[in-house]
C-alpha cells in the first residue's frame, strides 16, 4: 500500500465531507453506446473505432502514444463520475483525489501495477477523442446531433517521489486531479444523468455484462421490456464484433444475461422467448426489467422524457 496515499485519502474524505455509498451516476450519452473496447488491451494497430445505428455514429479515436480506451478504462470514469458528485453536486469541472481513493473505489487490488494502470488511464482519457454524429442527446435543447469532445481535459498525478519531496520540504502534499472538458461538462450541467448502483457495477465480472447493465439500465426508464435486432444490440451498443455469426453473438452475450439475471436485475425467460428469429440470418432478443430490481432513475425532472424511440409526433402528443 502506498501510505502516503492511504493517508491523503483520509484528509480528502473529510474536506468534502463526502461518504462512500453505492449511489452512483452516469451519463446518459456514454450509457447507449460503449466509449471503450471491451477487451482488456487494445491491438497496437488500432487507434479509432466506430460505432453505429441506423443514422446514428459513436467514432473513438484514440492517441498515437497510449491508444484506445479499453474495459478498465470504462471503470475509471464511472469512479470519477463517483467523485465529482460527492465533492461538488456536478458544480466544479475538477475533481481532486489520491490514486489510492480511486483504486479503493473501484476495487482494484492494491499493487503497484494498478496505480501505474490507474495513471495510464487518466493519461488515455486525455488523448481520447470522441465524434457523435447524429448521436448526441443535449438535454438543454432536447435534440440529438453532432457533437465532438475529449472527456478529459487534463489530468495530474501525483505519485509517490513527488510526495516524498513534498514531505521533506514540509509543503503541504498535493492532490492528484482531473479536470472534465467543458464541452463534456454542459451534459452533467444540464442534468442529463442517472443513478447508477456502483456496488452492483463493480460486482460484475465481465464488460459485457458491464456495458449491457448500464445500456438497459438506462433504457428501462422508459418501459420494462425491450426488444432489439441481436446484431444491432450485441455489435453497436454492447461493443461486440461484428465478425460473430448470430450463434456466436448469442453464445457470447448469455453469460452477460445469465449474470444480470442471477442478480435480479433482469427477469428469468426461456431461450425461445429471449432469442427469436426475425428473418433469414436475423434474430432478436427481449429483456424484461425483474420488478424487484431498482430503476436507474434520472437526474433531470420527471418529466422530461429520453430521446430514444421518441419522435416529433409523440412529443408533440
Amino acid at each position: 500500500m502506498e501510505k502516503s496515499e492511504a493517508s491523503e485519502t483520509t484528509r480528502v474524505a473529510e474536506f468534502h465531507g463526502a461518504t462512500r455509498n453505492h449511489e452512483g451516476r452516469d451519463e446518459m450519452n456514454l450509457a447507449e453506446y460503449p466509449i471503450a473496447l471491451l477487451a482488456d488491451r487494445a491491438p497496437n494497430n488500432l487507434k479509432t473505432v466506430v460505432y453505429h445505428d441506423k443514422d446514428e455514429t459513436l467514432t473513438i479515436t484514440g492517441s498515437d502514444l497510449l491508444g484506445l480506451p479499453t474495459a478498465l478504462d470504462v471503470d475509471v470514469i464511472i469512479g470519477l463520475l463517483h467523485l465529482t458528485k460527492t465533492q461538488s453536486n456536478f458544480q466544479n469541472t475538477q475533481v481532486h483525489f489520491t490514486r489510492y481513493e480511486l483504486i479503493q473505489l473501484l476495487g482494484w487490488p492494491d499493487r503497484g501495477y494498478y496505480y501505474t494502470r490507474l495513471t495510464e488511464s487518466l493519461n488515455r482519457w486525455v488523448g481520447v477523442t470522441l465524434i457523435y454524429k447524429k448521436s448526441w442527446w443535449d438535454n438543454e435543447t432536447r435534440t440529438k446531433g453532432n457533437h465532438s469532445f475529449h472527456i478529459l481535459e487534463s489530468a495530474t498525478v501525483i505519485d509517490q517521489e513527488q510526495r516524498r519531496g513534498y514531505q521533506a520540504q514540509q509543503i503541504p502534499l498535493p492532490l492528484s486531479s482531473v479536470r472534465w472538458s467543458s464541452e463534456f461538462f454542459k451534459s452533467f450541467q444540464a442534468n442529463n444523468l442517472k443513478k447508477l448502483d456502483l456496488q452492483l457495477y463493480f460486482s460484475l465480472k465481465s464488460a459485457i455484462s458491464k456495458q449491457l447493465y448500464r445500456f438497459l439500465d438506462k433504457r428501462f426508464y422508459k418501459r420494462a421490456e425491450w426488444t432489439f435486432d441481436l446484431r444491432a444490440l450485441a455489435c453497436e451498443h454492447v461493443g461486440m464484433s461484428r465478425n460473430y455469426e448470430c450463434w456466436r453473438l448469442k453464445q457470447k452475450i448469455q453469460p452477460a444475461i445469465d449474470e444480470l439475471t442471477a442478480i435480479g436485475f433482469l427477469k428469468p425467460m426461456t431461450a425461445d422467448r429471449r432469442f427469436k428469429r426475425a428473418g433469414v440470418g436475423k434474430w432478436t432478443v427481449t429483456f424484461v426489467r425483474s420488478k424487484g430490481a431498482e430503476q436507474g432513475a434520472l437526474e433531470c425532472p420527471s418529466n422530461a422524457l429520453i430521446e430514444e424511440e421518441t419522435n416529433p409526433l409523440e412529443t408533440e402528443l
